[in-house]
C-alpha cells in the first residue's frame, strides 16, 4: 500500500535515538530543505529550536501560515538575519576571558567554546543538557562563512571553519542534543564525513514534470531499508510517499458520492480524480497509457470506482480486458462493489475465455467469442449477441461506460479473423450502445501504435508510471501536474497527491 507519511520511517527512528546526534541536510535552492526541517521539528519529542540565518522570522511566518495558527507550533525561532556576528567579536570576548581564566584543561575547553558564533552559544544556552533537544541551523554554510569572513584571522590563533565545526561536534558529544546543519548546494563537504547522518533533497525533471526526491545517504545506527522517497510540499507541508506493496500495492474501493448528480457526463467515482480532471464527457474518450513497469492491478484501482458508479446510477458497462488476464482476474473485486443482480443485468465482459473455465455466476457476465458478432457495414467492431443487455437503459439520462484494452480488442479480432482500424476503438462504444449516452476508456501500454492513432480523438489522455515503487500519474491532454496515487487503507478511496 502506497501511503503518505510526514517523514520516512528511517528518519523518524533516527530522531528518536538518544542524543547526541548530528545530521547534515543539503540541497539546491527551492528543493525543500526548510520544509523538511519544519517537519522534523514538529516530529521531535523534546525541546526544539530553529535558527534562521538568511530568511527573517517574520517572512517565514508569512510563507508558512500553519506555523502561527490556529494551532501554532511550540518550537522557538531564533532570528539571526539582523544581527550577524564575526570572529572579530569573538576575539574581543576571548581576550577578556583569557585574563580571567587559568590555563587549566577545563579553562582551555571554555576558551575554545568562546570561538563559536554567538548564535550557537545562545542556542546552546537555551538547551537543557539533560533533556532531548533538536537545534536546526539554516543555512549553516552561509552563516559560518559570514561569521569567519575572508578567512583571515582578526587576531592570532583564530580557528578556521573546519576547526569551528570540529569544536562544535566535540561539544555536542557531551549533550543530548540533535543538531541539524542545513547546507545550500549539492556538493559534498567535509561535514559529510563527520556527522552521524546525511540527507539530500533535490528537484528532478521527468517528461516535463518536476518531482522532488529525498535521499537518505547515511543514518548511523538505523538500517536504511529504502534510501529514496518522493515528497510533496503541497500546502506548505513536507510529506513523503512510501512505496507500494504487494501486487500493485493498491486496492479497489467503493465509488465516492457524486457531488453533482445532475451535471452532464459520468462521475469518475473518485473525488480527487473528479476535482483534477473533471467528469467524463458523453460521446468522448479517455486514454490511459501505462508505462511498462506499472502493475496491471493499478488500472483496476482507477477504473472500478467509475464502473461501480456507472452501474449504480443505472448505466450499462462493457469491459474488453487484456488476453493475459483470466476470467477471474478480469472480474475480481467488482462483486464486492456492485450487487450480483446488477452485474448480471447491466455488466458484460468480452474476452477470449474458454467457456468451461466459467462458473455459473460468471456465465451471466462473460461473453465468449462464440457469442460475439462483428459488424459488416461501416467500422468493424465486436458486438455482444445479448439482446437483453443491448436494449436501452431504463433511463435515457443514464450514462453508459465502455472500457477497452487495446490488446483485448486485438485478441478478439485475431480470434475472429477480423481487421481492426483506429476507428474500431471509438466506434465500438457507439455501436455497442446503439447511440445511447456513453463514455469510452481505452487502455494500453506505452509505445503501442494505437496511441499515436487514437490520441487526437481523446478528450483526456493520462499517463501512469511507476518509479521506485510509487505509482505516478499525469495528463498529456489537457496538460497537468504529476500526482502520486496513494491509499491509506484497503477500505478507503485512492488519493492523488500533487508532487509540486
Amino acid at each position: 500500500m502506497s501511503q503518505v507519511k510526514n517523514l520516512p520511517k528511517e528518519l523518524s527512528e533516527f530522531l528518536s535515538l538518544e542524543g547526541p546526534q548530528t545530521l547534515l541536510l543539503r540541497g539546491g535552492p527551492g528543493a525543500g530543505k526548510t520544509s523538511l526541517c519544519f517537519q522534523m521539528l514538529n516530529e521531535f519529542q523534546g525541546r526544539t529550536l530553529y535558527v534562521t540565518c538568511r530568511v527573517p522570522a517574520e517572512k517565514i511566518r508569512q510563507d508558512f501560515h500553519w506555523l502561527v495558527g490556529p494551532d501554532p507550533v511550540p518550537w522557538k525561532i531564533l532570528d539571526l538575519t539582523s544581527r550577524p556576528s564575526s570572529l572579530e567579536d569573538a576575539a574581543k570576548v576571548l581576550l577578556n576571558a583569557k585574563m580571567m581564566l587559568s590555563s587549566s584543561e577545563d579553562s582551555s575547553e571554555v576558551l575554545r567554546a568562546l570561538w563559536l558564533p554567538g548564535a550557537i552559544q545562545e542556542a546552546w544556552g537555551d538547551a537543557d543538557p539533560n533533556e532531548p533537544t533538536l537545534i536546526v541551523v539554516d543555512p549553516w554554510n552561509a552563516f559560518i562563512e559570514q561569521y569567519v569572513g575572508s578567512g583571515q584571522a582578526p587576531v592570532g590563533g583564530a580557528p578556521t571553519i573546519r576547526e569551528i565545526e570540529r569544536t562544535l561536534l566535540s561539544l555536542i558529544g557531551r549533550t543530548k542534543i540533535h543538531l541539524v546543519f542545513v547546507m545550500e548546494g549539492d556538493e559534498q563537504t567535509p561535514l559529510d564525513y563527520l556527522v552521524d547522518g546525511v540527507l539530500v533533497v533535490r528537484r528532478e525533471q521527468f517528461d516535463a514534470h518536476m518531482e522532488r526526491w529525498l535521499t537518505l545517504s547515511k543514518l548511523r545506527g538505523i538500517p536504511i531499508d529504502l534510501p529514496l522517497y518522493p515528497f510533496t510540499l503541497d500546502g506548505g507541508r513536507f510529506r513523503c510517499i512510501t512505496p507500494t506493496e504487494g501486487r500493485g500495492g493498491l486496492s479497489t474501493s467503493r465509488p465516492e458520492p457524486d457531488p453533482e448528480s445532475k451535471s452532464p457526463g459520468l462521475w469518475p467515482g473518485n473525488a480527487d480524480f473528479g476535482r483534477i480532471f473533471g467528469r467524463l464527457p458523453v460521446g468522448s474518450m479517455t486514454l490511459i497509457e501505462l508505462a511498462a513497469e506499472v502493475p496491471r492491478e493499478v488500472v483496476r484501482v482507477l477504473l472500478f470506482p467509475a464502473i461501480a458508479h456507472a452501474l449504480g446510477a443505472g448505466g450499462r458497462v462493457v469491459l474488453v480486458p487484456p488476453p493475459t488476464l483470466n476470467a477471474e482476474d478480469s472480474y475480481s473485486g467488482l462483486p464486492q462493489l456492485v450487487p450480483e443482480k446488477v452485474l448480471a443485468q447491466r455488466f458484460r465482459i468480452l474476452g477470449v475465455f474458454p467457456s468451461h473455465e466459467l462458473g455459473e455466476s460468471l456465465r451471466q457476465v462473460f461473453v465468449p467469442p462464440s457469442r460475439i458478432s462483428w459488424t459488416k457495414d461501416g467500422v468493424t467492431v465486436p458486438v455482444p449477441e445479448d439482446p437483453a443487455f443491448r436494449v436501452r437503459a431504463h433511463s435515457s439520462k443514464s450514462t453508459n461506460l465502455m472500457v477497452v484494452y487495446f490488446s483485448g480488442l486485438e485478441g478478439l479480432a485475431h480470434s475472429a479473423g477480423a481487421a481492426l482500424t483506429r476507428e474500431a476503438i471509438p466506434g465500438s462504444a457507439q455501436v455497442t450502445f446503439g447511440g445511447d449516452p456513453v463514455h469510452l476508456i481505452a487502455i494500453g501500454r506505452a509505445g503501442d501504435a494505437y496511441f499515436r492513432e487514437v490520441s487526437p480523438l481523446a478528450s483526456l489522455h493520462l499517463r501512469v508510471e511507476s518509479r521506485q515503487g510509487r505509482v505516478l500519474l499525469h495528463s498529456y491532454r489537457p496538460f497537468s501536474e504529476e500526482f502520486a496515487v496513494t491509499q491509506e487503507s484497503e477500505d478507503t478511496p485512492y488519493h492523488l497527491l500533487r508532487l509540486n
